[in-house]
């Protein structure tokens, strides 16, 4: 009778505390970005098709608006555990030191197309990047989301068409070094203004242009305080999706296919979406009253070689740009 009562035990324990047992996860997911934004999207796709995928039983919670802090903290929240997913710009993972190969996707001019940037992001060249982050600071890089709007230029009053015609304008740049350096050598004044600020600061005059996708540009609503738009497109990147390790590693080998694939399809469907987002962006653009320029970008990139060559081996490991424009 003792052994009859003690097998049904054990059997039912077995059943609770098997490795692979399913089980609930509930996940959470900051981006600093708004509700409804681009990063949002993201967000909310990969957060539907998780819950999809596992019959209901997965679910991410999205933080958005940076409740949880600004960009460092989230990417100090994902390499600790304590955040499971960070939705950002591919380069932004440069915050962290061991992102530092990132940078190279700051040169101007490398990509020349979105679909070309997608290319390198799936090659090994990009795989090898991602791992040097995943192994030193527990970050793993799951798939691009979504193409941003290419970094470009606008202007209060000036129409740039060449780098010649920056020529003492005051212009709002990120504070990367080898970013500042590029717009010294196109002429520019490179001014730094907080994010935050850049609506005020473009309406006083403080500054007399800012860089940023056609995207942001409309978010924002800097058609209110600038005349020009000009299509430069001289840094093409994605919106990413980022996962910690910690929690990749304590997931099931079903749970990681799932997440996996679902970032997958999330970037699949946006890319499809890509052409027609940026033609509604000009179409935006235009009815507000923006000025679309073309500028002639060949004097622009030919301006730049010298900085690029400058800081290869100093802002990315030597050889690394050559590796990544071989990526066709």
């Amino acid at each position: 009778m003792r052994k009859t009562g003690f097998w049904p035990t054990v059997v039912a324990f077995a059943l609770i505390a098997a490795p692979g047992a399913s089980h609930a996860e509930k996940f959470r997911l900051g981006h600093v970005g708004p509700a409804g934004g681009i990063y949002d999207n993201v967000a909310t796709s990969l957060a539907d098709k998780v819950a999809k995928a596992s019959g209901g039983s997965d679910s991410i919670e999205v933080l958005p608006n940076g409740v949880l802090g600004a960009q460092p903290q989230l990417l100090s929240q994902l390499s600790a555990g304590t955040l499971d997913f960070w939705v950002v710009d591919t380069p932004a993972i440069t915050i962290a030191p061991a992102g530092r190969d990132y940078q190279v996707l700051l040169a101007p001019f490398l990509f020349d197309s979105q679909a070309q940037f997608r290319r390198f992001m799936q090659s090994p060249v990009a795989e090898e990047m991602a791992d040097k982050v995943r192994t030193a600071i527990g970050i793993r890089h799951l798939a691009v989301g979504a193409d941003q709007a290419p970094r470009a230029l606008s202007t209060r009053k000036t129409r740039v068409v060449k780098p010649s015609d920056l020529a003492g304008l005051k212009v709002r740049v990120p504070e990367t070094p080898f970013l500042l350096d590029t717009w010294k050598a196109w002429g520019a004044s490179p001014t730094p203004v907080k994010a935050t600020e850049l609506f005020s600061s473009l309406q006083s005059g403080l500054v007399d242009g800012q860089e940023n996708g056609l995207g942001i540009f409309l978010d924002m609503s800097l058609n209110e305080v600038q005349q020009y738009f000009i299509q430069l497109d001289y840094v093409r990147s994605g919106v990413s999706i980022f996962m910690s390790e910690k929690t990749w590693q304590r997931l099931t080998p079903e749970s990681r296919e799932r997440i996996a694939k679902a970032a997958r399809d999330v970037g699949v469907e946006s890319a499809a979406k890509f052409g027609p987002y940026m033609e509604e962006l000009r179409q935006r653009a235009k009815a507000k009253g923006t000025n679309i320029v073309e500028p002639d970008v060949a004097a622009f990139r030919a301006a730049s070689m010298k900085i690029v060559s400058d800081f290869d081996g100093k802002a990315w490991p030597k050889g690394l740009l050559e590796r990544v424009r071989a990526v066709r």
